[in-house]
C-alpha cells in the first residue's frame, strides 16, 4: 500500500485520541486538520494553601458537571511543590488522570473537581481535617461540603 507523503502522519507514541478534526471532505487546506491530544487525557487544577496539606498525589478525585451530566473518577497525578507557577500565587497546580471515559462535551469545559477527604476513625489516623475542603465549580462560586458524626460517635 502506498500514501502520498501529505497525507500520512506518524504518531510515534500510542494511544493518541483526536480532540478535533475542523474540516470536512472537500476543503481547502490552509490550517490544522486535525488536533490530537498527548498520550492521554489529563486535567489541569489548582488547590488552596490551606488545603495542600489534606491531599496527596495518588489520591482519588470526582470530577463532574452536573448541566453536562458528567461524573468521572480521576487521579490526582502531581501537586506542585511550591504554590504559582502555572496556578496563581496562592493556589499549588494539580494535575488529574480521569480513571473514567470523558464525554467529547467535557473537553475544553471547567469542570468541578472534588477531592473526598476522610478519617480512619481511629488509631493511627495521620490527620483529621477541621473544615471541609473548598472546591470552586465552572461558575467559580465557592462550594463546600462536611461529614458530620452520627450520633453517639466520639469526635
Amino acid at each position: 500500500m502506498s500514501f502520498p507523503a501529505g497525507e500520512v502522519v506518524f504518531l510515534p507514541m500510542l494511544p493518541r485520541q483526536v480532540q478535533a478534526v475542523p474540516v470536512v471532505p472537500g476543503d481547502a487546506l490552509d490550517g490544522p486538520v486535525m488536533t490530537v491530544s498527548g498520550s492521554g487525557v489529563v486535567i489541569d487544577s489548582a488547590i488552596s494553601v490551606t488545603d495542600r496539606a489534606l491531599v496527596e498525589a495518588g489520591a482519588e478525585a470526582i470530577v463532574d458537571d452536573d448541566g453536562l451530566g458528567i461524573r468521572a473518577r480521576a487521579t490526582i497525578t502531581v501537586i506542585a511543590d511550591n504554590p504559582g507557577g502555572d496556578a496563581s500565587n496562592d493556589r499549588y497546580a494539580m494535575r488529574l488522570e480521569p480513571l473514567d471515559p470523558l464525554p467529547d462535551e467535557a473537553f475544553g469545559r471547567s469542570l468541578r473537581v472534588s477531592i473526598p477527604i476522610e478519617s480512619t476513625g481511629g488509631e493511627g489516623a495521620r490527620r483529621t481535617p477541621r473544615r471541609p475542603v473548598r472546591r470552586a465549580g465552572g461558575d467559580r462560586r465557592s462550594r463546600s461540603s462536611a461529614a458530620t458524626a452520627p450520633p453517639n460517635s466520639s469526635p
